[in-house]
C-alpha cells in the first residue's frame, strides 16, 4: 500500500493553491492550505505534513521565511521538507533559502510540469529513505539515557 503524502500548500493566492494542487492532484497525495504563515504554522503543527509549499511573499506581519525558520527550529518539522514557492527571483533569496536548508525553490510562474517533477523526487527520496536496525547491542548504559549501538558501520548515540 503507497503511503499518502500530506501537502501543505501556504500562499496568500487562492488561485495558486488551487493551481498547485490540480497540478499534483492524484489519489496518493492529501492537500492542506493556508493563506498566511500563521495559519500554516498552526496547521503544520496539528497535522505533520509530508511536504510544504511556502510562498514568501504574504501580507502581514510574518514572511514565507520566518514561518520557514520557525518551523526548521521545532523538533517534529526538522524532517519535513520544505520547498520555497515565490515570484521572488533573486540570487540574495535563492542563496538565503539554500543557506537555511530549503529543498527547492520554485519561480513563478512556474511550469507545471516542473512542480510535478520536483513533488515526485522528493516523495521517492522520503520512500527510499534507507532503515538501518542495530546487529546487536555494543554497549547501554541504564544509568545514563545514553545508548550506543553498534549499526551496519555506524555508531548510533542516541
Amino acid at each position: 500500500m503507497n503511503k499518502i503524502t500530506k501537502i501543505l500548500i501556504v500562499d496568500d493566492d487562492a488561485t495558486v493553491r488551487k493551481l498547485i494542487k490540480g497540478t499534483l492532484r492524484d489519489s496518493s497525495r492529501e492537500f492542506l492550505e493556508a493563506s498566511n504563515p500563521l495559519d500554516g504554522l498552526h496547521l503544520a503543527q496539528s497535522e505533520l505534513p509530508d511536504l510544504v509549499l511556502l510562498d514568501l511573499g504574504m501580507p502581514g506581519f510574518y514572511s514565507g521565511f520566518s514561518l520557514f525558520e520557525a518551523m526548521k527550529g521545532l523538533i517534529p518539522f526538522k524532517r519535513i521538507q520544505i520547498v520555497i514557492v515565490t515570484g521572488w527571483n533573486t540570487d540574495e533569496n535563492i542563496k538565503h533559502a539554500r543557506n537555511i536548508g530549503a529543498d527547492g525553490y520554485v519561480i513563478k510562474p512556474f511550469s507545471p510540469d516542473k512542480l510535478l517533477n520536483l513533488v515526485c523526487s522528493l516523495e521517492s527520496k522520503v520512500a527510499q529513505m534507507p532503515v538501518i536496525v542495530p546487529d546487536q547491542p555494543t554497549r547501554q548504559s541504564t544509568g545514563s539515557k545514553e545508548i550506543r549501538t553498534k549499526v551496519k558501520g555506524f555508531l548510533r548515540i542516541g
